[in-house]
């Protein structure tokens, strides 16, 4: 059997036939559906290249030392991820360091090529999605959907739209070309597929520099080869054992690079994670459906002390859920892998040890995808299965993607500049830290009385943090009140007294 008749019959194995009304859409050729789905993000990202850096951006991109030079490409891989600008935390991402040391030299500091660049990686994605869906679907309708929706999600915005965010979809545009990669490399023989499993191989490398979260590739690849692929296809387990190999090699090279930092400290016992996980799945799936409300630091109330009403409402959806779920698989057993999509791309941010926040929108960027395919799954079985007309459907989806673009738009001219992205925050989580960056941002704009008053609610939140102390005292002395300067910086010194520069400061000032 030829490779092009193999590969027909893989798609044909895992779809169902195409009828009615829908016979049409899937003649549509895959490359008029690709520029489509190009325009609509370009579409939807356009007002976000205006925006400048914000949050995390001053300290990943504008202060860091290493982006301003190619010479620093091997200081960036022999090092912890911005060591240079001092960056606490136990991560490795050169790639995406490497990014920004590429726009700067194309840019300079204009924060609008940064914007761009990510523009262009949410496209590569998106492409990339539809392309990976239609190999293993043979749906051109599922893979537009699906990509559609990735394409246009607002719940993407935290990753593509803020600058800071770029791990997450270089991440998972090289994830997606090395599953197309080993995809290709099933359907083919001898050199070629030997050539399509390295390439595969290079992009996972390429993964796993940008984000830790690739780490589990291989699950992924061992549920494709169990669920992913028609029950009549040849499935070969054993293939996901170079992608092993690669893990261990990246863990033993990046154990004799990464030093500092830490996760939290202490385990969550079994009870608790569940609890906190099951509002974590229930939050996870309302805001992928009714993205509203979102915002930086979105942890919804969470607390790691169980209440016994909540935990027993959350178990219920849990099983409803399941239940739900297990009722979509025996109508299509094709859902089951997507459902695993979700859960394993979403499992290295869950709460089984304390992260660094309890949840995220951005950590949603590879996982939602499972959800989204799922859904187109459904709807092309009640189109097929003529539950609804096609007309009806395609009607509800051009409703839908102005629904997520309008959202989207909206989202982007939030994360505009620092003041928008604070004060839209600080609408949802009263927080210290976001109350001392809003004034920090006055101060630099010369509003030094919005400055202090923001300082003030950093303040009075948690007193006992030296740099909050030091924020206002800085914001004092530029507005001309030294004596309020000199009582803060006191403050400082007496919380942390090995300051130097404050001391430097009070002497200069102090009578």
């Amino acid at each position: 059997m030829g490779k092009k008749s193999r590969f027909r019959k893989l798609s044909k194995e895992t779809r169902a036939p195409s009828e009615g009304s829908l016979s049409f859409f899937e003649r549509i050729d895959t490359r008029f559906l690709a520029v489509a789905l190009v325009l609509l993000v370009v579409g939807i990202y356009a007002n976000a290249v205006g925006g400048t850096f914000v949050w995390d951006d001053q300290t990943l991109v504008v202060r860091n030392d290493a982006t301003r030079s190619f010479s620093n490409i091997p200081y960036i891989f022999e090092n912890e991820f911005t060591n240079m600008a001092n960056y606490k935390g136990r991560i490795y991402r050169p790639l995406q360091e490497s990014s920004y040391m590429v726009d700067r030299f194309l840019y300079g500091l204009d924060a609008s090529g940064f914007h761009i660049t990510s523009i262009i990686l949410q496209i590569g994605c998106t492409l990339a999605l539809f392309y990976v869906v239609f190999s293993i679907l043979g749906s051109r309708f599922i893979a537009f959907f699906s990509a559609m929706i990735f394409g246009l999600h607002p719940i993407n915005t935290e990753a593509v739209t803020y600058i800071s965010g770029r791990s997450d979809p270089l991440y998972l545009l090289f994830l997606l070309l090395a599953f197309l990669m080993y995809i290709r490399s099933s359907i083919k023989r001898g050199l070629a597929s030997v050539i399509y499993i390295s390439a595969s191989l290079f992009f996972y490398a390429c993964s796993l520099l940008s984000r830790e979260t690739a780490v589990i590739f291989p699950l992924l690849l061992a549920s494709y080869e169990v669920y992913g692929i028609g029950d009549k296809a040849r499935k070969n387990i054993l293939r996901i054992v170079p992608f092993v190999a690669l893990i261990v090699i990246y863990a033993i090279f990046r154990a004799g690079i990464v030093k500092s930092g830490s996760l939290q400290s202490g385990g969550l016992d079994a009870l608790t994670a569940v609890f906190i996980n099951s509002k974590i799945l229930v939050r996870s799936l309302a805001i992928l459906l009714v993205p509203i409300g979102l915002h930086m630091w979105d942890t919804f109330g969470i607390s790691y002390s169980i209440n016994g009403g909540e935990f027993f409402l959350n178990m219920a959806l849990m099983v409803f859920l399941g239940f739900l779920a297990a009722v979509m698989i025996k109508k299509d057993h094709r859902i089951i892998f997507w459902i695993f999509w979700f859960f394993i791309l979403l499992l290295p941010h869950l709460n089984i040890v304390k992260l660094n926040a309890p949840f995220a929108e951005h950590w949603l960027y590879g996982a939602s995808i499972g959800i989204y395919v799922t859904i187109g799954i459904i709807l092309y079985g009640m189109i097929a299965r003529r539950v609804i007309p096609a007309t009806a459907v395609y009607t509800v989806l051009a409703v839908i993607a102005l629904y997520l673009s309008v959202f989207t738009i909206t989202r982007n001219s939030e994360w505009k500049d620092e003041p928008s992205i604070y004060n839209n925050t600080l609408k949802y989580i009263k927080s210290p830290k976001v109350f001392t960056n809003l004034g920090v941002c006055y101060e630099i704009k010369g509003e030094y009385d919005k400055s202090v008053e923001a300082h003030k609610k950093a303040i009075a939140m948690s007193p006992n943090v030296a740099l909050y102390q030091n924020n206002i005292a800085i914001a004092y002395a530029k507005k001309g009140d030294e004596k309020m300067a000199l009582e803060h910086w006191k403050r400082s010194l007496a919380l942390e007294p090995d300051q130097p520069e404050v001391v430097k400061f009070v002497k200069r000032i102090e009578p």
